[in-house]
């Protein structure tokens, strides 16, 4: 992580991702495996970036979160 990088509440930032300076991750955002925001990237509230450099590729539903997490039967 650079400088000035923010990162919410629930977000995720699995290894060997790298958050360039003021880049952000949003609540519930997700920075998948060995992926790269560019400076100032915004990952939105609830979506995932993958690649290098990093493309917002969908929105990560609640539902979902939840039965990863293991809080459902």
């Amino acid at each position: 992580m650079k400088d000035e990088v923010f990162i919410a509440t629930g977000a995720a930032v699995f290894h060997g991702a790298v958050l360039e300076a003021r880049s952000e991750v949003r609540v519930n955002g997700v920075v998948h495996l060995k992926a790269r925001l560019p400076e100032e990237a915004i990952v939105p509230i609830g979506w995932v970036a993958v690649g290098d450099p990093a493309s917002i590729v969908g929105f990560f539903p609640l539902c979902v979160r939840i039965m990863i997490r293991g809080l459902t039967s």
